[in-house]
């Protein structure tokens, strides 16, 4: 009987893997974003021996997905490296809640873990529509802006997120719950410290389990949590002076309200639906009460203290796994047979397939400026130029990475102080000219101040080339610093 459930299994996770790897491949790959890039660099600076002392914002703030993301950064591809680490935190949330659930519940290890798997396809499949209907209804890129930052938990902050749930549980939860309290506030600490969203997404956890069980040891355990990852974010920007240069994004109050309301449309209309429905069936689990509503306090805590930013809803990571704890309540009320959920898995998988290619969510993506990260145009005629001689390239953020590391580190760059390591404007010492991307983020926005300088100050020597994307200036050796 053990042997039936194992090959299925295992069968499935193949399956589901694949399905990742072919996502990321076909849709990830040209609308990747230079946030996303940031360990693959750091890794691949450790790996070349580049000096380190002055990278900005360097993540070892993100030091755990950093072991996650070095060996994937061995062959030195940033695509091949984004579909490697993209499903390691899901496979962790799998493992972990498979345990838990099948420790507390009468349920075995590969079944539960099985049905988890159904039910990351079922909400992967549900959102892409979702995404994708809300951007015809609300003639808006955003919820596809949203399908590019959140699916599969990609990103620095998935493992935050999975992170807050797993020990949340772990902790409080469980009906053999962990009870070193040493322990959990030295794991607080290090999550908070490698990325403070770590604890906005876990803090209200604790703090509804508090209200709803009204025990006063609760809640000094949580003033010492709070109190213990409030010392772990003073330490974070002690160690990264540039965090209190970090600008935050601001809207006009439409674009702010159309953003915010596809926003959370998107977002809530799957996991308020599975609550109302677990609720009325009594399956609702104080666990899962906690965590949604924690997820309301994270999402409104993440909004304000953003200025109203729709756009810098990126870091609310914390909805996937909800959605698929929730879910999964309800999957284990329906289907309790191996070959059933083995059946609609597969059938699910098929049908996201063929989803992925007749939407083309990338082309859809990519017909905002906003979602524009591929520069693929640029990349192509800078390759074109830099296989003669060495150049450097003088980019602002978001060009910066993407250009960098597709370019396989074959040129200099030059870029804003923000995640960049000084020591990219000195690789190749022979480097005698002067490439500037000109893409600009917003289609308001102003070119950064060292960029129009340069221009100005070279103007007669400078030409327009790739449709006018780049200005190129030969025989010019820029200084480093």
């Amino acid at each position: 009987m053990e042997k039936n459930i194992i090959k299925p299994f295992f069968l499935l996770l193949c399956l589901f893997l694949l399905y990742h790897f072919f996502y990321i491949f076909n849709n990830q790959s040209s609308t990747i974003n230079s946030d996303t890039l940031w360990s693959y660099s750091f890794s691949r600076d450790v790996i070349e021996g580049v000096d380190l002392k002055n990278f900005s914002f360097p993540p070892f703030y993100y030091f755990l997905d950093i072991i996650i993301s070095f060996i994937p950064s061995l062959p030195g591809n940033h695509l091949l490296h984004s579909m490697l680490v993209s499903p390691v935190n899901i496979c962790i949330f799998l493992f972990f809640f498979s345990r838990f659930y099948s420790s507390d519940y009468d349920f075995n290890f590969y079944k539960n873990g099985s049905l988890l798997i159904l039910s990351i396809i079922l909400i992967y499949f549900l959102f892409i529509a979702i995404s994708y209907f809300f951007s015809l209804i609300f003639q808006s890129v955003f919820p596809l802006v949203m399908l590019k930052n959140y699916f599969f938990m990609q990103g620095n902050h998935g493992l935050s997120s999975v992170a807050a749930l797993i020990i949340s549980y772990n902790f409080y939860f469980r009906s053999q719950k962990f009870k070193n309290n040493l322990f959990l506030f030295i794991l607080v600490f290090i999550f908070s410290f490698s990325d403070f969203w770590f604890a906005v997404y876990f803090l209200p956890i604790i703090g509804f389990f508090y209200l709803f069980k009204k025990d006063l040891k609760i809640l000094i355990n949580l003033i010492y949590l709070t109190l213990v990852s409030s010392s772990a974010l003073l330490a974070t920007y002690f160690f990264n002076s540039e965090l209190s240069s970090y600008k935050l994004t601001h809207n006009n109050s439409f674009d702010t309200i159309v953003g915010i309301k596809s926003i959370f449309f998107v977002l809530y209309i799957l996991p308020i639906s599975f609550f109302i429905y677990l609720y009325f069936k009594k399956s609702l689990t104080l666990f899962l009460r906690c965590v949604m509503f924690a997820s309301f306090v994270s999402f409104a805590f993440i909004f304000f203290t953003n200025n109203y930013s729709y756009l810098n809803m990126r870091f609310y990571v914390f909805f996937l796994p909800l959605n698929i704890l929730l879910i999964f309540e309800i999957l284990k009320i329906h289907f309790n047979q191996i070959k059933k959920i083995f059946f609609i898995s597969t059938l699910l998988l098929i049908l996201g397939i063929s989803q992925l290619f007749t939407l083309n969510l990338t082309n859809n993506i990519m017909k905002n400026e906003f979602t524009h990260f591929n520069f693929e145009e640029e990349i192509s005629c800078i390759k074109e130029i830099t296989d003669e001689k060495n150049y450097t390239v003088m980019t602002d953020y978001w060009p910066g990475k993407i250009v960098f590391e597709s370019l396989n580190r074959k040129i200099n760059l030059i870029s804003t102080n923000w995640i960049y390591n000084p020591s990219w404007s000195n690789l190749n010492k022979n480097a005698n000219g002067l490439i500037i991307v000109t893409y600009k983020l917003y289609p308001d926005g102003n070119m950064h101040d060292d960029l129009k300088n340069l221009i100005e100050s070279k103007k007669s020597d400078s030409k327009m080339i790739c449709n006018n994307k780049l200005i190129l200036i030969d025989n010019l050796k820029v200084s480093p610093n």
